[in-house]
């Protein structure tokens, strides 16, 4: 698997679903997060029904957080028996709100699909399903802000502001009007 997956370094779309690497007691998991920390010019990964499950959700997302991944746009991983807990992980590496800094640099090119999405964490795995990266970046700076302050808030109302005003309205919402 290995061997195959790196020779496939500049391909586009892999599919891999249907190929039973995640019930390889991690070993699947482990080189698709080797390959995904390389960055390769792959844009979409399918690795739907492979029995991956929480703990390859959390090595597949240590590949995606700790390379920055620029180039994939589509990871779908559905079918597989991951719970909450893998899902999370999985969101983590592309948006993670334990800080503004961490939200702003957080992936903003990878979408995550999966087979069924009905939490609140199903619509932020969607939040990387907007035309530019720049979009992206303003949504997840709202949506950390929203779970910082626990209110009502509003994504299109920063659609054209600059990414580059982000700390005066953060100032704006921290000391208000």
């Amino acid at each position: 698997l290995s061997t195959m997956i790196f020779a496939c370094n500049n391909v586009k779309f892999l599919d891999l679903r249907n190929t039973d690497i995640g019930s390889q007691g991690g070993g699947g998991a482990t080189i698709v997060s080797q390959f995904l920390a390389s960055n390769p010019s792959m844009e979409t990964l399918n690795l739907s029904n492979n029995d991956f499950n929480d703990r390859d959700a959390d090595i597949i997302a240590q590949g995606l957080s700790t390379s920055k991944n620029t180039n994939l746009k589509l990871l779908y991983m559905s079918n597989n028996p991951i719970l909450e807990v893998g899902k999370r992980a999985l969101l983590k590496a592309i948006f993670d709100t334990t800080s503004l800094n961490a939200a702003i640099e957080s992936n903003h090119t990878c979408e995550l699909i999966f087979d069924r999405m009905h939490t609140v964490h199903d619509m932020v795995m969607l939040i990387n399903n907007f035309t530019t990266q720049d979009t992206n970046r303003k949504r997840k700076i709202v949506f950390a802000i929203h779970d910082a302050v626990v209110g009502s808030c509003d994504f299109h109302s920063l659609e054209n502001v600059p990414t580059g005003l982000a700390p005066d309205i953060l100032g704006l919402v921290q000391f208000g009007p």
